[in-house]
């Protein structure tokens, strides 16, 4: 199995150390860097293993048949996780398409 980041999610996730620390998540961007590494790893680590469900309609604006699943960061944040999952040579490949989070301040 391997996850890959569409282009859409891998700048997502590159602006979370700059955006972060404006939204008054982090006091630190040295911390938010590292706290948006740790997600991005825990995505491609753990994604294929995750419950996964049906993404509400109002998300086909990013693609169309979107799966998603739910990464708990902390006892206050969760991140929702947009996918699709393909069979490639005999592989599971799932390709994360964007990413939100249960704030709504972020993107």
């Amino acid at each position: 199995m391997k996850v890959l980041f569409s282009a859409e999610a891998s700048d997502l996730l590159e602006t979370l150390p700059e955006v972060l620390p404006e939204k008054v998540y982090f006091n630190f961007e040295k911390d938010a860097a590292k706290y948006a590494k740790t997600l991005a790893d825990d995505i491609a680590r753990h994604l294929p293993y995750k419950e996964r469900r049906v993404a509400p309609r109002r998300y086909a604006k990013y693609s169309e048949g979107l799966l998603y699943a739910v990464f708990t960061t902390n006892k206050r944040m969760s991140w929702y996780v947009f996918f699709h999952a393909y069979m490639y040579d005999n592989e599971t490949v799932f390709v994360v398409d964007h990413l939100t989070n249960n704030r709504r301040f972020v993107f």
